[in-house]
Order: C-alpha cells, then sequence, then structure tokens
C-alpha cells in the first residue's frame, strides 16, 4: 500500500477486532454491575472465608500482646488480619480465653 495515511490504516483483521469491542462495551454499558449491591450480597461470605485475629492461649487482663500471643481465625467477624502489626504492642483490657477472636474493646 502507499499513501499519506497508511501508517494510520488498519486491515480488515484489525478492523474486525475494533468492532468486536465495540460491541462488547455496547453489551457491558447495556447491563452494568452494582459493585455495592454485589459486595452487600457476598458480605456473608466474606465473613466466612477471612481470618480475624485471636490468641493463642488463655491470657490475662493486663497481658501486653506479642507476636507469640496472636494467631489468625476464621470467621473474619473480629479484628482483620491486616490490623496485626498495630494489635502487638497493646494491653488487653480483660481476661481473654484462647481461640477467642479480639475486638477493639479487649484492648487498650
Amino acid at each position: 500500500m502507499a499513501g499519506p495515511d497508511v501508517d494510520a490504516s488498519l486491515t480488515t483483521a484489525e478492523f474486525a477486532e475494533l468492532v468486536r469491542g465495540v460491541r462488547a462495551i455496547e453489551e457491558m454499558t447495556r447491563n452494568p454491575v452494582d459493585k455495592d449491591t454485589l459486595a452487600s450480597e457476598l458480605s456473608d461470605m466474606r465473613d466466612t472465608f477471612m481470618r480475624s485475629v485471636a490468641v493463642r492461649v488463655d491470657l490475662p487482663k493486663g497481658t501486653l500482646l506479642t507476636p507469640e500471643h496472636l494467631t489468625t481465625k476464621k470467621p473474619g467477624t473480629g479484628m482483620p488480619l491486616s490490623r496485626m502489626n498495630e494489635i502487638v504492642g497493646r494491653t488487653l483490657r480483660r481476661d481473654v480465653s484462647a481461640d477467642v477472636l479480639l475486638r477493639e474493646t479487649d484492648l487498650d
């Protein structure tokens, strides 16, 4: 091919791919996903499969928490694993039994 616009021209295969992409975008816009509703519907499942921070052994009130005191357990209804580093170094406000999921109210 020759001409000033040859670099910007599409082949038949490239044009077909462009059309397929446009059709896919049209389909997506006709069927939007409500992510808030979807997240709400999946919250029970998320809680079931996520992990929470728990204590490994019975600990008395006033214990300064160390990594050795802590573990993770399902379900994810307590303090999330992502907060483990901020839990270490805090003290317990009450006696906590082994395998109990920690709550913010348990910590000073």
